[in-house]
């Protein structure tokens, strides 16, 4: 089924950030699965600049690494890798306040890049041992009698099976196998904490352990095979395919999808690409229910922002930018991330991204340029300015005649400000923040 006009714009919104119309005709045409091979083709992506991470200055080097993301995906010629990437952080979330060592948290960054796309048991392993989630998550301190359970809870609760799956025993059983996953510690030489991840045998539980049923000598590394390959195989499958259907599609699968993805995603041999291509071209995805379904969350609309509207990326400080709207990069609230769609409806949240677009009337000109001489035109010509900039391709009638009216009554009173008013007026609209 080739696509048409509307469903060029679905799909480019889901796998990216915008829609521009040079991409709508590019995609517009193409078969489904045409569109789906161009869009998980990550050849293109450009190599990792790494950004200036200096260890005496770790504000210096978070700041630095929220803007290289945004850079990054604002500029880049693959965005469902940045997508899928943002998806990963969120999945595994991990938080610089806590971790305290930006190198780690670049470390993690590389590991959702490098397999992200691949097999799930060989990218849960790698996360799972991460210095990131080590730190974030207590094991560091996890030690053969002195067992900390906060790691091997969340293990499972968050990043495999999911609630409901698991014990209190299991829990005892996970944290035990994982005991001597450590880090490297305190340097007392170098006067600072060394969170290189480090196996310590003498710390390590070699004891009998029941897991999931089966008693035996269990390592971490055996309970990630357990975990994925083995007997909770189809909890997690169906608990990662639900995450993933929620973030690309809508917010409400059935447990009939959510089978179907699972069982697919174990037919891959837990592929993640294979999981996310079964998610981009099922049926579902390009029905109505999926259309407009999802509310942007604020990274994605400062990165739709940046990118329509053209502020230059040499313009910084996009931390303290976008802190108000309640999504720091490399920062989410806690271990299980940040929420979805209506958990950015609230008032503090609205109120945090009209900051965010206000503080781009006045500054820098070239976006408030976007506008000049808007208020000379008809009002529906101006209107349709808006519209066409910020890519608002299908405006509701209740939203064009509510901007008309907003227009006529500016033109007539302070016809000046109006170039000014369009910055946060355009994606303050519903049209904009849901996609």
């Amino acid at each position: 089924m080739a696509l048409s006009e509307s469903d060029a714009i679905h799909f480019l919104r889901r796998v990216g950030f915008t829609a521009p119309r040079g991409k709508i005709n590019a995609y517009k045409g193409l078969s489904r699965t045409a569109a789906v091979n161009k869009a998980l083709d990550f050849s293109a992506s450009k190599p990792l600049n790494v950004p200036n991470l200096t260890y005496t200055n770790q504000w210096g080097g978070f700041e630095d690494m929220i803007d290289w993301w945004y850079r990054r995906m604002v500029k880049s010629p693959t965005p469902l890798e940045e997508k899928l990437t943002l998806f990963w952080h969120n999945h595994f979330a991990c938080s610089q306040e806590k971790v305290h060592d930006i190198q780690a948290m670049w470390a993690q960054q590389k590991i959702f890049r490098n397999k992200g796309l691949g097999n799930f048991e060989t990218l849960l392993w790698n996360v799972s041992k991460s210095s990131a989630m080590l730190l974030y998550i207590d094991n560091e301190s996890n030690r053969k009698g002195e067992v900390q359970e906060n790691f091997g809870r969340e293990l499972m609760e968050l990043h495999t099976v999911g609630v409901g799956e698991y014990t209190e025993a299991d829990v005892v059983a996970m944290s035990r196998a994982w005991t001597g996953h450590n880090v490297v510690g305190w340097n007392a030489a170098k006067g600072f904490t060394d969170s290189t991840y480090r196996f310590y045998p003498e710390h390590h539980d070699t004891g009998q352990k029941t897991l999931f049923g089966k008693r035996q000598n269990w390592d971490a590394r055996d309970t990630i095979t357990e975990l994925v390959n083995g007997s909770k195989q189809r909890a997690t499958a169906r608990h990662v395919a639900r995450k993933m259907w929620k973030w690309f599609a809508h917010d409400h699968p059935s447990n009939a999808l959510v089978n179907e993805l699972a069982t697919t995603f174990i037919n891959s041999n837990m592929n993640c690409k294979a999981l996310l291509r079964a998610i981009l071209l099922h049926n579902d995805f390009w029905a109505p229910v999926s259309r407009n379904a999802l509310i942007r969350n604020p990274v994605e609309l400062t990165v739709a922002f940046l990118k329509v509207t053209g502020v230059p990326l040499s313009d910084p400080h996009l931390w303290w930018r976008t802190l108000p709207m309640g999504m720091t990069l490399f920062e989410p609230p806690n271990v299980a991330g940040w929420g979805e769609n209506e958990y950015w409806i609230s008032t503090a949240t609205s109120s945090g991204r009209a900051n965010f677009f206000e503080g781009y009337m006045w500054s820098p000109p070239k976006v408030h340029g976007l506008f000049t001489g808007i208020e000379n035109g008809s009002v529906a010509a101006g209107v349709q300015r808006i519209f066409d900039t910020f890519e608002i391709w299908s405006p509701t009638n209740a939203t064009r005649a509510r901007f008309e009216s907003w227009f006529r009554t500016a033109k007539n009173n302070h016809s000046w400000f109006i170039k000014h008013d369009a910055i946060q007026v355009g994606p303050l609209c519903p049209d904009f923040q849901v996609i």
